[in-house]
């Protein structure tokens, strides 16, 4: 562990080719692990925060389309200018509240059901 902790310290610097071999053994053995790990985490059940911030950015994508054909009716999403994003960003942080509403009575509950079945089987 403690050589681990020496070579995270010696990643700041550049490393000489002996140190990167030297990093190489020292992880080799711990693939499996890392990996292991990076997919429980992947699978873990989510919290309420993170489904509402998930709810929250799902609801203003929609907020912020429906201000887009509102006031660019003729502009594809890609072809608008930055000037122009942030105009319709500016109209839909103004409708935070209609944002908010969104996502705690539309898609909160959505990703909640999601989450439930994904964990139901087991």
């Amino acid at each position: 562990m403690i050589s681990l902790l020496k070579i995270l310290e010696e990643v700041e610097e550049a490393l000489t080719p002996r140190q990167k071999l030297a990093r190489k053994r020292a992880m080799a053995g711990k693939q499996r692990m890392i990996q292991r790990k990076r997919q429980r985490t992947a699978l873990r059940k989510k919290g309420y925060k993170q489904l509402f911030k998930k709810a929250y950015k799902a609801a203003y994508k929609e907020v912020f389309e429906e201000f887009r054909l509102k006031l660019f009716p003729d502009v594809p999403k890609s072809e608008l200018s930055v000037i122009q994003k942030k105009q319709i960003a500016k109209w839909t942080l103004r409708k935070k509240k209609r944002v908010m509403k969104r996502a705690r009575f539309k898609y909160l509950p959505a990703f909640r059901e999601k989450e439930i079945a994904k964990f139901k089987n087991k």
